[in-house]
């Protein structure tokens, strides 16, 4: 160097960046600040800067580093009432680089509760995670986490009920004369394992086994109710509803099922290496389904519900990669408030 460097400092409580303004001769210099962020953490930052001598006395301006901030709190939702979510909060300094060691508390509000309350942010990302278990009650839950003294964030989780768990049914009337034109509703009221009722668009099917239900069906894809272009095979498993299921791999196979109902679904079979298929409902959007997954086995999937029931749908499954297996259609009615309803007609 040719000046020596001289030493400056000072102290802020400032939230922003603070400015230090010095001038400088001609010289290489080796600008190096060391402050302190809210939490005590030091802050290191250095620069090169060369002065010519023909710049005579130069004026450099040198940003601080601000504090830490606490840039997002994410969550992975858990399933249904008493379910639980693990909540992550990331403390970030002005470059957005994660910040090691600092002490963060989490709360909740009264839907549930936090465990542990409070965490250490981990080197490399500034990550600090708490586990939300949701208590007795439906509702948004909001989770904070506090860094600091006023360093805050705050997630919502939505706590809803969980899948069917128990059920009672019922018919109005419980009898009536076989004539072909007379019905009864059958209605099912669905809860939870805690007691909820389950949430709306909750698909079920109604099966009797004397007469028919209307707005349900249950059909095997291999059977003439479904038409199908060519590439399917038939294929034979113990697992498979009724025995047998169809696959193919060609690209753009296609099969359709006509149905009435306010939901339905299809069964597909899912493993390892499982290909893709679009499946759509009236023409609309493709909901795409990849059956790679584990463990392998059939799954059912509702593909739409709402659907109005007075007139005929139609589902369209085809195909888009690898080779994928089709067991079952199925059509049915849906829940509002837990409950569901069809009516089944006398048969004469």
């Amino acid at each position: 160097m040719v000046d020596p460097v001289q030493e400056l400092g000072f102290s802020t409580k400032k939230a922003n960046p603070e400015t230090l303004r010095l001038k400088l001769g001609a010289g290489l210099y080796k600008i190096e600040c060391l402050s302190r962020d809210s939490y005590g953490k030091e802050v290191k930052s250095s620069l090169p800067l060369m002065v010519l001598p023909e710049w005579g006395k130069t004026k450099f301006g040198l940003k601080l580093p601000s504090v830490a901030k606490l840039a997002s709190a994410t969550v992975e939702v858990g399933g249904g009432a008493q379910g639980k979510s693990i909540v992550t909060a990331v403390v970030r300094d002005i470059n957005g680089n994660g910040v090691p060691s600092v002490a963060v508390t989490f709360s909740s509000n009264a839907l549930g509760s936090v465990s542990p309350f409070s965490g250490t942010t981990a080197a490399g990302t500034g990550a600090a995670t708490t586990t939300f278990t949701s208590g007795g009650f439906l509702g948004v839950a909001t989770v904070t986490a506090t860094a600091g003294v006023t360093l805050t964030a705050s997630t919502n989780i939505l706590i809803t009920a969980g899948p069917p768990c128990t059920g009672t049914i019922k018919a109005v009337p419980t009898g009536f004369p076989a004539n072909g034109v007379a019905t009864s509703t059958i209605t099912v009221a669905l809860t939870d394992c805690v007691g909820f009722p389950v949430p709306d668009g909750t698909m079920v099917g109604f099966t009797t086994t004397k007469g028919s239900m209307l707005n349900y069906a249950y059909v095997e894809a291999e059977s003439t109710e479904v038409i199908s272009s060519t590439g399917w095979t038939v294929g034979s498993s113990g697992t498979a509803s009724g025995g047998q299921f169809i696959g193919t791999s060609s690209s753009g196979a296609a099969v359709f099922w006509t149905f009435r109902g306010e939901a339905v679904s299809l069964t597909y079979y899912r493993y390892a290496g499982g290909g893709q298929m679009g499946v759509r409902v009236d023409g609309g959007a493709p909901v795409i389904i990849d059956s790679n997954a584990s463990p392998a086995g059939w799954v059912e999937r509702v593909i739409a519900t709402n659907l109005n029931p007075a007139i005929t749908h139609q589902i369209e499954v085809t195909h888009q990669s690898g080779t994928i297996y089709l067991d079952v259609f199925r059509s049915g009615a849906m829940t509002v408030s837990g409950v569901a309803a069809n009516s089944r007609p006398a048969r004469p």
